[in-house]
């Protein structure tokens, strides 16, 4: 028998890979790992799934992991180099999936792969999980599909295995940093989306945006050594695109907030935490190609003129395709 399937983050995209992983290998059994109190709201994931007895709750991760766990995270990007230590603590060897969109909090290793293989050399491989993927449409088995990159074909067999069924699907890739990039990206590009809608520019506008923010996403990924192809799949071009459109997502609510000079109930979402990353660990890059990041910066500190800067970038956007076409 296989060890359980260990998932640290039993927030709402904790539970929903939860769910994919027992429909699409019955015999299988999870552990969801609620990283805080009791009195988060990840303290429900019992009441959750009280009616399927393959997944468990618990708070204890040092009770349950073993050398050989496949390990998912979905925690907020903020804890992950935290939760990558604990690995190393607890002597961990297994496959490691990240499924948390956004850099690292080290300061020379911003890539969740690459910090992890300093941390803990002998561990056996490590994989992203990123695309288009609102969890509670995932628990609704709805219709996605995500990209899977690794940086080994057996560790992408093992997560085909486990995570593929009839309405979730995994799409294979190689490219570790370029598909890193893109779930920093498309929070940045949600939060202007929603900017945009506030200041009621219309969606011929936020179509424009999501059509040059493919290009920046493209710059970016060739100037971090990764393929700019990896733009158009579906952690790139789909997930954009969903981030950018939807009412659901956070980031495009909190650039709602920031046109409206109002403030949100809840904290600030990943795209403000890996926007301050980016600012402090790529300013050269910054300077020169990822206009949308500072543009990004420049509403957040003068909400007043947000829409004075959103124009602005527009008309420069289009004096800029003219002159390269």
């Amino acid at each position: 028998m296989t060890s359980p399937t260990l998932i640290i983050g039993a927030g709402a995209w904790g539970k929903a890979l939860a769910h994919i992983c027992i429909s699409a290998s019955p015999n299988e059994s999870v552990i969801l790992i609620s990283r805080a109190s009791r009195k988060s709201p990840e303290h429900n994931a019992s009441r959750t799934f009280k009616n399927k007895p393959k997944i468990t709750h618990t708070y204890d991760l040092e009770s349950v992991i073993e050398r050989d766990s496949p390990i998912i995270i979905a925690t907020p990007s903020n804890v992950i180099a935290e939760t990558l230590e604990k690995l190393k603590k607890n002597g961990h060897r297994g496959h490691v999936l990240c499924a948390s969109k956004g850099l690292t909090t080290d300061k020379e290793h911003h890539y969740p792969h690459e910090l992890y293989k300093k941390i803990n050399p002998r561990a056996r491989s490590f994989s992203y999980l990123y695309g288009p993927t609102f969890a509670d449409e995932v628990i609704q088995e709805l219709p996605t599909q995500a990209i899977l990159a690794s940086t080994s074909g057996r560790s992408q067999r093992f997560w085909q295995h486990r995570l593929n069924n009839d309405y979730f699907q995994t799409i294979l890739s190689s490219d570790m940093r370029g598909i890193a990039w893109c779930s920093v990206f498309k929070n940045i590009v949600a939060i202007l989306s929603g900017c945009m809608q506030s200041c009621n520019l219309g969606y011929n506008a936020q179509a424009l945006l999501i059509t040059h923010a493919i290009e920046e996403l493209k710059s970016i990924i060739k100037n971090n050594k990764g393929k700019e192809k990896t733009a158009f799949t579906l952690a790139g071009l789909g997930d954009i695109v969903l981030s950018a459109t939807s009412r659901k997502s956070r980031n495009y609510q909190y650039g709602k907030t920031i046109a409206q000079q109002t403030s949100l109930t809840q904290g600030p979402p990943e795209g403000i935490l890996n926007l301050q990353k980016i600012l402090k660990h790529f300013n050269k890059l910054l300077q020169h190609k990822v206009t949308l990041v500072t543009l990004t910066q420049d509403c957040i500190k003068n909400p007043s003129k947000c829409r004075d800067y959103l124009m602005q970038w527009i008309r420069k956007t289009a004096q800029k395709t003219s002159l390269s076409a």
